[in-house]
């Protein structure tokens, strides 16, 4: 008796940490977002703001436009400029390790000329731009590994965000729940629920 309900109250406690607030929760387009949003060094002494975005009913995310900035070290012009002068090319060679929800929708109609995908953004409004997960990735690589003046900062977040997929990455960030939503499966709930196992060298059935 003691045993289960130290296990309920182990599990109950995650739930919560899951659960996202009110105010994490937005709209855009009719569509609900998850968002997370933390302080984080820029440069020395200059301190921004990273946000995170999870697509509630499918677990897909990215960050916005002045996130990648700042998680590159960039300046917002900066990634501005990168982006207007990449060919599409650039943007084909993204990762797509990043779960069974990695999809890279890329439309090329005849000889139309784009310098980005049709799923760039996974959200564009007046008000924002969020960048979709596998191109959020591609950029912090190439401000890590291949411009002329690589960054510390992209290099550090690249590695910390890509250990285990940069899209489970943003999800545990705005607590996305793959149970809210029958259009995801389970995955992380069942690799979280393992790793507690593991660590408390409990199982359960």
């Amino acid at each position: 008796w003691v045993f289960e309900n130290i296990i309920l109250a182990i599990r109950n406690r995650y739930k919560e940490a899951l659960t996202p607030a009110a105010q994490d929760i937005i709209t855009y387009n009719g569509i609900q977002f998850l968002r997370h949003q933390e302080e984080y060094e820029v440069r020395k002494g200059k301190i921004d703001t990273l946000s995170f975005y999870t697509q509630r009913d499918t677990g897909v995310s990215g960050m916005s436009l002045r996130s990648v900035a700042n998680g590159c070290g960039v300046a917002l012009k900066a990634l501005q400029k990168l982006l207007e002068e990449k060919s599409l090319d650039f943007f084909l060679e993204v990762t797509t390790k990043q779960g069974d929800f990695a999809d890279n929708n890329l439309i090329i109609k005849g000889k139309e000329v784009t310098t980005k995908p049709n799923d760039f953004y996974l959200i564009k409004t007046s008000d924002i731009y969020v960048i979709l997960d596998i191109y959020c990735e591609r950029i912090l690589r190439y401000y890590a590994y291949e411009s002329r003046y690589k960054k510390t900062k992209a290099r550090e977040l690249h590695i910390a965000s890509t250990r285990h997929g940069l899209r489970n990455f943003m999800q545990v960030k705005t607590k996305y729940d793959p149970n809210w939503s029958p259009l995801h499966d389970k995955s992380t709930i069942s690799d979280i629920d393992r790793q507690f196992q593991g660590s408390l060298g409990f199982h359960f059935f």
